[in-house]
């Protein structure tokens, strides 16, 4: 992990500047679906997200350590995507319609980045746990 100096400001800044913006985005669908369509607001907010997640994982991890994460995240969904449609393991048998965009392979391209996110997200979540949340802190001793 990466140590915090306190001088790393400005990523937290842009990360929560990224999660407002998508709060915007999200609530623009909802209350002004002539502005912002569902569709367009697919692509706006996985690439919000996307950013979020390599901004705030450039605190905890750096920079390398946060791009070799994502980069293997998204192969990784995509091959293994690509292999549940190919095959039906391990995921079903399936198909991704063209409403989901473009595709690399059988795969729409954002499935990957979705996934990144939610694994990092998942992950972050995870590791810190509410304070004074007992629970967590019987699990997280009896872990170690």
């Amino acid at each position: 992990m990466v140590a915090h100096d306190g001088h790393d400001s400005t990523a937290v800044r842009v990360a929560w500047i990224l999660i407002a913006c998508w709060v915007l985005v999200t609530l623009g669908t909802l209350f002004a679906p002539e502005r912002v369509s569902f569709n367009m607001a697919r692509y706006i907010n996985v690439w919000l997200m996307s950013a979020f997640t390599l901004a705030h994982g450039s605190r905890r991890y750096g920079w390398s350590g946060i791009i070799v994460y994502f980069v293997l995240a998204v192969v990784v969904t995509n091959a293994f995507e690509n292999m549940s449609i190919a095959t039906g393991f391990p995921f079903g048998e399936y198909r991704h319609t063209a409403a989901m965009g473009p595709q690399l392979a059988d795969v729409p391209i954002i499935v990957g980045p979705i996934f990144a996110v939610a694994g990092y997200l998942g992950w972050v979540l995870a590791a810190a746990p509410p304070a004074g949340c007992y629970p967590c802190a019987a699990m997280r001793s009896a872990s170690v």
